[in-house]
Protein backbone atom coordinates (compact mmCIF):
# COMPACT_ATOMS: atom_id res chain seq x y z
CA UNK A 1 0.00 0.00 0.00
CA UNK A 2 2.84 2.38 0.71
CA UNK A 3 3.73 2.19 -2.96
CA UNK A 4 0.57 4.12 -3.75
CA UNK A 5 1.71 6.96 -1.52
CA UNK A 6 5.22 6.97 -2.93
CA UNK A 7 4.10 7.04 -6.56
CA UNK A 8 0.96 9.10 -6.06
CA UNK A 9 -0.35 11.72 -8.44
CA UNK A 10 1.17 14.31 -6.13
CA UNK A 11 4.64 13.32 -7.27
CA UNK A 12 4.26 13.02 -11.02
CA UNK A 13 3.99 15.73 -13.60
CA UNK A 14 0.56 17.07 -14.54
CA UNK A 15 -1.65 15.36 -17.09
CA UNK A 16 -1.96 16.89 -20.54
CA UNK A 17 -5.15 17.48 -22.48
CA UNK A 18 -5.58 18.63 -26.04
CA UNK A 19 -3.12 18.26 -28.88
CA UNK A 20 0.65 18.66 -28.64
CA UNK A 21 2.12 21.52 -30.68
CA UNK A 22 5.59 21.92 -32.20
CA UNK A 23 5.77 25.53 -31.09
CA UNK A 24 5.03 27.13 -27.71
CA UNK A 25 1.28 27.62 -27.33
CA UNK A 26 1.59 29.79 -24.21
CA UNK A 27 4.32 31.11 -21.94
CA UNK A 28 3.14 31.46 -18.36
CA UNK A 29 4.68 33.72 -15.73
CA UNK A 30 4.01 31.83 -12.52
CA UNK A 31 4.69 33.76 -9.32
CA UNK A 32 5.71 31.80 -6.26
CA UNK A 33 6.21 32.05 -2.53
CA UNK A 34 8.18 29.21 -0.94
CA UNK A 35 9.67 28.26 2.39
CA UNK A 36 11.85 25.57 0.80
CA UNK A 37 15.63 25.75 1.13
CA UNK A 38 17.34 27.08 -1.99
CA UNK A 39 19.94 24.64 -3.35
CA UNK A 40 21.07 26.91 -6.19
CA UNK A 41 20.91 30.66 -6.70
CA UNK A 42 22.27 30.91 -10.21
CA UNK A 43 20.63 33.90 -11.95
CA UNK A 44 17.57 32.70 -13.86
CA UNK A 45 18.07 29.18 -12.53
CA UNK A 46 17.18 29.34 -8.84
CA UNK A 47 16.40 25.84 -7.54
CA UNK A 48 14.71 24.62 -4.37
CA UNK A 49 15.02 21.29 -2.59
CA UNK A 50 12.92 19.46 -0.02
CA UNK A 51 14.42 20.81 3.20
CA UNK A 52 12.88 23.60 5.23
CA UNK A 53 14.39 26.99 4.61
CA UNK A 54 14.01 30.71 5.19
CA UNK A 55 14.13 33.57 2.77
CA UNK A 56 16.69 36.33 2.82
CA UNK A 57 16.48 38.95 5.54
CA UNK A 58 14.83 36.62 8.04
CA UNK A 59 11.53 36.43 6.14
CA UNK A 60 9.77 33.06 6.53
CA UNK A 61 9.51 32.60 2.76
CA UNK A 62 10.96 34.01 -0.41
CA UNK A 63 9.29 35.25 -3.55
CA UNK A 64 10.00 34.85 -7.25
CA UNK A 65 8.73 34.03 -10.72
CA UNK A 66 9.01 31.03 -13.06
CA UNK A 67 8.66 31.25 -16.83
CA UNK A 68 6.92 28.09 -18.02
CA UNK A 69 6.33 27.02 -21.63
CA UNK A 70 3.27 24.98 -22.58
CA UNK A 71 3.37 23.12 -25.89
CA UNK A 72 -0.19 21.91 -26.39
CA UNK A 73 -3.51 23.33 -27.41
CA UNK A 74 -6.07 24.04 -24.75
CA UNK A 75 -8.88 21.58 -25.42
CA UNK A 76 -11.61 20.83 -22.88
CA UNK A 77 -13.51 18.37 -25.06
CA UNK A 78 -10.86 15.68 -25.40
CA UNK A 79 -11.70 12.88 -23.00
CA UNK A 80 -8.44 10.89 -23.14
CA UNK A 81 -5.43 12.80 -21.75
CA UNK A 82 -2.09 12.77 -23.50
CA UNK A 83 0.80 10.93 -21.76
CA UNK A 84 1.35 12.28 -18.27
CA UNK A 85 5.13 11.99 -18.26
CA UNK A 86 5.74 14.02 -21.41
CA UNK A 87 7.84 16.75 -19.81
CA UNK A 88 8.47 18.40 -23.16
CA UNK A 89 4.87 19.63 -23.24
CA UNK A 90 5.24 21.71 -20.08
CA UNK A 91 8.66 22.86 -18.90
CA UNK A 92 10.24 25.55 -16.75
CA UNK A 93 12.63 27.73 -18.73
CA UNK A 94 13.72 30.06 -15.92
CA UNK A 95 13.25 30.64 -12.19
CA UNK A 96 14.21 33.97 -10.63
CA UNK A 97 13.93 35.42 -7.13
CA UNK A 98 12.22 38.77 -6.63
CA UNK A 99 12.34 41.27 -3.81
CA UNK A 100 9.02 41.85 -2.06
CA UNK A 101 8.35 45.25 -3.64
CA UNK A 102 9.13 44.04 -7.15
CA UNK A 103 7.06 40.88 -6.66
CA UNK A 104 3.87 42.75 -5.81
CA UNK A 105 4.55 45.44 -8.42
CA UNK A 106 4.63 42.64 -10.99
CA UNK A 107 1.40 41.10 -9.63
CA UNK A 108 -0.40 44.43 -9.88
CA UNK A 109 1.02 45.12 -13.34
CA UNK A 110 -0.15 41.73 -14.61
CA UNK A 111 -3.63 42.42 -13.26
CA UNK A 112 -3.68 45.81 -14.96
CA UNK A 113 -2.61 44.52 -18.36
CA UNK A 114 -4.93 41.53 -18.14
CA UNK A 115 -7.85 43.78 -17.35
CA UNK A 116 -8.77 41.44 -14.50
CA UNK A 117 -8.10 42.15 -10.83
CA UNK A 118 -8.14 38.43 -10.19
CA UNK A 119 -5.67 35.72 -9.25
CA UNK A 120 -5.48 32.31 -7.65
CA UNK A 121 -3.05 30.70 -5.23
CA UNK A 122 -2.29 26.99 -5.68
CA UNK A 123 -1.09 24.87 -2.75
CA UNK A 124 0.26 21.44 -3.74
CA UNK A 125 0.08 18.14 -1.87
CA UNK A 126 2.69 15.81 -0.45
CA UNK A 127 5.61 14.20 -2.34
CA UNK A 128 5.89 17.19 -4.66
CA UNK A 129 9.05 18.78 -5.98
CA UNK A 130 9.07 22.52 -6.54
CA UNK A 131 9.22 21.95 -10.30
CA UNK A 132 6.30 19.48 -10.39
CA UNK A 133 4.13 21.84 -8.37
CA UNK A 134 5.03 24.82 -10.57
CA UNK A 135 4.17 23.08 -13.85
CA UNK A 136 0.90 21.85 -12.35
CA UNK A 137 -0.07 25.36 -11.21
CA UNK A 138 0.73 26.73 -14.68
CA UNK A 139 -1.49 24.13 -16.33
CA UNK A 140 -4.39 24.88 -14.01
CA UNK A 141 -4.11 28.55 -14.97
CA UNK A 142 -3.91 27.67 -18.67
CA UNK A 143 -6.75 25.16 -18.70
CA UNK A 144 -9.16 27.16 -16.58
CA UNK A 145 -8.51 30.24 -18.71
CA UNK A 146 -7.35 32.80 -16.18
CA UNK A 147 -5.74 35.99 -17.43
CA UNK A 148 -4.74 37.44 -14.08
CA UNK A 149 -1.40 36.29 -12.64
CA UNK A 150 -1.16 32.74 -11.22
CA UNK A 151 0.55 32.22 -7.86
CA UNK A 152 1.88 29.10 -6.15
CA UNK A 153 2.80 28.55 -2.51
CA UNK A 154 5.33 25.71 -2.41
CA UNK A 155 6.10 24.14 0.94
CA UNK A 156 9.07 21.78 1.58
CA UNK A 157 7.47 18.46 0.75
CA UNK A 158 9.91 15.56 0.49
CA UNK A 159 9.14 14.89 -3.16
CA UNK A 160 11.36 12.62 -5.21
CA UNK A 161 12.48 9.04 -4.76
CA UNK A 162 10.37 6.04 -3.81
CA UNK A 163 11.67 5.73 -0.25
CA UNK A 164 11.56 9.47 0.31
CA UNK A 165 7.91 9.40 -0.76
CA UNK A 166 7.00 6.46 1.48
CA UNK A 167 8.73 7.61 4.65
CA UNK A 168 8.31 11.29 3.89
CA UNK A 169 4.52 11.16 4.15
CA UNK A 170 4.54 11.52 7.92
CA UNK A 171 7.36 14.06 7.80
CA UNK A 172 5.28 16.04 5.30
CA UNK A 173 2.35 15.98 7.73
CA UNK A 174 4.53 17.72 10.34
CA UNK A 175 6.09 20.11 7.83
CA UNK A 176 2.62 21.07 6.68
CA UNK A 177 1.89 22.37 10.18
CA UNK A 178 5.19 24.29 10.16
CA UNK A 179 4.44 25.87 6.78
CA UNK A 180 0.84 26.83 7.59
CA UNK A 181 2.03 29.81 9.60
CA UNK A 182 4.11 31.01 6.63
CA UNK A 183 1.20 30.56 4.24
CA UNK A 184 -0.95 32.61 6.61
CA UNK A 185 1.60 35.43 6.52
CA UNK A 186 1.78 35.28 2.73
CA UNK A 187 -2.01 35.36 2.31
CA UNK A 188 -2.31 38.38 4.60
CA UNK A 189 0.47 40.08 2.65
CA UNK A 190 -1.18 39.29 -0.70
CA UNK A 191 -4.53 40.66 0.47
CA UNK A 192 -2.90 43.88 1.66
CA UNK A 193 -0.84 44.32 -1.52
CA UNK A 194 -3.86 43.79 -3.82
CA UNK A 195 -6.28 45.98 -1.87
CA UNK A 196 -8.41 48.57 -3.66
CA UNK A 197 -6.03 51.31 -2.51
CA UNK A 198 -2.99 49.52 -3.93
CA UNK A 199 -4.74 48.74 -7.22
CA UNK A 200 -6.35 52.20 -7.50
CA UNK A 201 -9.74 50.67 -8.26
CA UNK A 202 -13.07 50.45 -6.45
CA UNK A 203 -12.69 46.83 -5.34
CA UNK A 204 -9.81 44.70 -4.05
CA UNK A 205 -8.50 41.80 -6.13
CA UNK A 206 -10.56 38.63 -6.29
CA UNK A 207 -8.33 35.93 -4.82
CA UNK A 208 -9.21 32.26 -5.34
CA UNK A 209 -7.47 29.48 -3.41
CA UNK A 210 -6.93 25.99 -4.87
CA UNK A 211 -5.40 23.17 -2.82
CA UNK A 212 -4.74 19.49 -3.49
CA UNK A 213 -4.48 16.53 -1.12
CA UNK A 214 -2.41 17.27 2.01
CA UNK A 215 -2.12 20.86 0.77
CA UNK A 216 -5.84 21.25 1.53
CA UNK A 217 -5.16 20.58 5.19
CA UNK A 218 -2.39 23.17 5.25
CA UNK A 219 -4.51 25.76 3.44
CA UNK A 220 -7.41 25.36 5.85
CA UNK A 221 -5.05 25.60 8.81
CA UNK A 222 -3.65 28.84 7.35
CA UNK A 223 -7.16 30.22 6.69
CA UNK A 224 -8.13 29.69 10.31
CA UNK A 225 -4.93 31.41 11.42
CA UNK A 226 -5.87 34.34 9.17
CA UNK A 227 -9.31 34.41 10.79
CA UNK A 228 -7.75 34.51 14.27
CA UNK A 229 -5.60 37.47 13.26
CA UNK A 230 -8.26 39.47 11.44
CA UNK A 231 -11.15 38.63 13.77
CA UNK A 232 -14.48 39.76 12.28
CA UNK A 233 -14.70 41.44 8.85
CA UNK A 234 -17.58 43.07 7.01
CA UNK A 235 -17.21 40.76 4.01
CA UNK A 236 -15.14 37.78 2.86
CA UNK A 237 -11.61 38.52 1.65
CA UNK A 238 -11.28 35.38 -0.51
CA UNK A 239 -13.56 34.20 -3.30
CA UNK A 240 -13.71 30.49 -4.10
CA UNK A 241 -11.76 27.92 -2.13
CA UNK A 242 -11.30 24.64 -4.00
CA UNK A 243 -10.39 21.55 -1.96
CA UNK A 244 -9.39 18.78 -4.37
CA UNK A 245 -9.02 15.28 -2.89
CA UNK A 246 -8.39 16.68 0.61
CA UNK A 247 -6.27 14.36 2.74
CA UNK A 248 -7.86 15.40 6.04
CA UNK A 249 -9.45 13.37 8.81
CA UNK A 250 -13.13 13.35 7.80
CA UNK A 251 -14.54 13.72 11.33
CA UNK A 252 -12.14 16.53 12.20
CA UNK A 253 -13.04 18.29 8.97
CA UNK A 254 -16.82 17.91 9.29
CA UNK A 255 -17.22 18.44 13.02
CA UNK A 256 -14.59 21.09 13.73
CA UNK A 257 -12.91 22.70 10.72
CA UNK A 258 -16.02 23.38 8.61
CA UNK A 259 -17.83 25.02 11.52
CA UNK A 260 -14.85 27.31 12.17
CA UNK A 261 -14.55 28.16 8.47
CA UNK A 262 -18.19 29.13 8.07
CA UNK A 263 -18.13 31.09 11.31
CA UNK A 264 -15.05 33.05 10.18
CA UNK A 265 -16.70 34.12 6.88
CA UNK A 266 -13.34 34.58 5.16
CA UNK A 267 -14.41 33.05 1.82
CA UNK A 268 -17.44 33.45 -0.40
CA UNK A 269 -17.74 29.76 -1.28
CA UNK A 270 -16.14 26.34 -0.74
CA UNK A 271 -16.13 23.43 -3.19
CA UNK A 272 -14.85 20.00 -2.13
CA UNK A 273 -14.12 17.31 -4.74
CA UNK A 274 -13.98 13.73 -3.46
CA UNK A 275 -13.75 10.36 -5.20
CA UNK A 276 -14.14 6.71 -4.22
CA UNK A 277 -11.82 5.87 -7.17
CA UNK A 278 -8.93 7.79 -5.55
CA UNK A 279 -6.52 5.01 -4.59
CA UNK A 280 -4.05 7.32 -2.87
CA UNK A 281 -6.69 8.72 -0.51
CA UNK A 282 -7.92 5.17 0.04
CA UNK A 283 -4.40 4.09 1.04
CA UNK A 284 -3.95 7.09 3.33
CA UNK A 285 -7.24 6.16 4.95
CA UNK A 286 -6.02 2.61 5.56
CA UNK A 287 -2.72 3.74 7.06
CA UNK A 288 -4.32 6.33 9.34
CA UNK A 289 -7.39 4.25 10.19
CA UNK A 290 -9.94 7.07 10.11
CA UNK A 291 -11.76 8.07 6.88
CA UNK A 292 -10.47 11.00 4.82
CA UNK A 293 -12.56 13.95 3.62
CA UNK A 294 -11.42 13.31 0.04
CA UNK A 295 -12.93 9.83 -0.12
CA UNK A 296 -16.49 9.56 -1.44
CA UNK A 297 -17.91 6.51 0.28
CA UNK A 298 -21.23 6.42 2.14
CA UNK A 299 -19.86 8.68 4.89
CA UNK A 300 -18.90 11.46 2.48
CA UNK A 301 -18.82 14.94 4.01
CA UNK A 302 -22.00 16.91 3.29
CA UNK A 303 -22.43 20.43 4.67
CA UNK A 304 -25.95 21.84 4.73
CA UNK A 305 -24.92 25.42 3.93
CA UNK A 306 -25.35 27.57 0.85
CA UNK A 307 -21.64 28.45 0.80
CA UNK A 308 -20.36 24.85 0.73
CA UNK A 309 -20.75 22.17 -1.94
CA UNK A 310 -19.43 18.61 -1.96
CA UNK A 311 -18.94 17.06 -5.40
CA UNK A 312 -18.63 13.29 -5.82
CA UNK A 313 -16.24 12.88 -8.78
CA UNK A 314 -16.00 9.08 -8.55
CA UNK A 315 -17.27 8.62 -12.12
CA UNK A 316 -14.41 10.74 -13.47
CA UNK A 317 -11.38 8.46 -13.44
CA UNK A 318 -8.73 7.01 -15.72
CA UNK A 319 -9.31 3.30 -15.14
CA UNK A 320 -9.49 0.57 -12.52
CA UNK A 321 -5.73 0.30 -11.95
CA UNK A 322 -4.94 4.03 -12.07
CA UNK A 323 -4.10 6.03 -8.94
CA UNK A 324 -6.75 8.63 -9.82
CA UNK A 325 -5.43 11.10 -7.26
CA UNK A 326 -4.78 13.95 -9.69
CA UNK A 327 -8.16 13.78 -11.45
CA UNK A 328 -8.79 17.47 -10.83
CA UNK A 329 -6.06 18.37 -13.35
CA UNK A 330 -6.07 15.38 -15.71
CA UNK A 331 -9.77 14.81 -16.36
CA UNK A 332 -11.34 17.25 -18.86
CA UNK A 333 -14.80 16.83 -17.37
CA UNK A 334 -13.64 18.17 -14.02
CA UNK A 335 -11.63 20.95 -15.64
CA UNK A 336 -14.89 22.12 -17.21
CA UNK A 337 -16.50 22.23 -13.80
CA UNK A 338 -13.61 24.29 -12.42
CA UNK A 339 -14.17 26.73 -15.29
CA UNK A 340 -17.80 27.08 -14.27
CA UNK A 341 -16.89 27.77 -10.64
CA UNK A 342 -13.74 29.86 -10.99
CA UNK A 343 -14.27 31.72 -14.25
CA UNK A 344 -18.04 31.89 -14.68
CA UNK A 345 -18.82 32.25 -10.96
CA UNK A 346 -21.44 29.54 -11.36
CA UNK A 347 -21.66 28.17 -7.82
CA UNK A 348 -24.99 26.40 -8.20
CA UNK A 349 -24.48 22.69 -8.94
CA UNK A 350 -28.09 22.45 -10.14
CA UNK A 351 -27.62 25.14 -12.79
CA UNK A 352 -27.01 24.62 -16.53
CA UNK A 353 -23.31 24.18 -17.16
CA UNK A 354 -22.54 22.04 -14.11
CA UNK A 355 -24.18 18.78 -15.32
CA UNK A 356 -24.76 17.16 -11.94
CA UNK A 357 -27.41 15.40 -9.94
CA UNK A 358 -27.89 14.58 -6.29
CA UNK A 359 -26.58 11.20 -5.18
CA UNK A 360 -30.10 10.59 -3.81
CA UNK A 361 -33.20 12.65 -3.12
CA UNK A 362 -32.91 15.24 -0.41
CA UNK A 363 -30.57 18.17 0.37
CA UNK A 364 -28.31 16.19 2.72
CA UNK A 365 -26.65 14.39 -0.18
CA UNK A 366 -23.53 15.24 -2.22
CA UNK A 367 -23.71 16.29 -5.85
CA UNK A 368 -22.52 13.72 -8.37
CA UNK A 369 -20.45 14.82 -11.35
CA UNK A 370 -21.81 13.02 -14.41
CA UNK A 371 -19.39 10.95 -16.55
CA UNK A 372 -17.55 12.77 -19.28
CA UNK A 373 -18.23 11.08 -22.58
CA UNK A 374 -21.99 11.54 -22.74
CA UNK A 375 -21.84 15.02 -21.26
CA UNK A 376 -18.93 16.31 -23.34
CA UNK A 377 -20.55 15.13 -26.54
CA UNK A 378 -23.36 17.60 -25.87
CA UNK A 379 -21.21 20.44 -24.60
CA UNK A 380 -21.19 23.83 -26.24
CA UNK A 381 -18.34 26.32 -26.42
CA UNK A 382 -19.57 28.19 -23.34
CA UNK A 383 -20.02 25.19 -21.07
CA UNK A 384 -21.88 21.99 -20.49
CA UNK A 385 -25.63 21.78 -20.68
CA UNK A 386 -27.19 20.03 -17.72
CA UNK A 387 -28.61 16.61 -18.50
CA UNK A 388 -31.60 15.23 -16.61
Amino acid sequence: MAAFLASSGCAIGPGHRGVATETVARTVSLYYATDREAVSRDPGNVAFGWRRGYGEGGRPFELGVCRIEIRRQRNHDKVSPLPRHSSELVRIVSTSSLQRRRFYDRIREKMWYAGENETFVFVHGFNNTFEAAATRAAEIWYDVGFEGPPIMFSWPSRGGSFFRGVFGYFADSETMEWSAEHLKTFLLELVAETSAEKLYVDEPARIHLVAHSLGSHMLLRAILLVADELQQRDRPIFCDIILAAPDIDRDLFRDVIVLDLLRARLAEHYTLYASSADNVIKTSQTLQFYPRAGYADEGIVVVDHQDFDTIDASAIHSGRLALNHDYFVTEPRLIRDLIQVLRKQNRDPASPGRAMRRRADGPAQPWVLLPGEETLANAGADGLQEKR
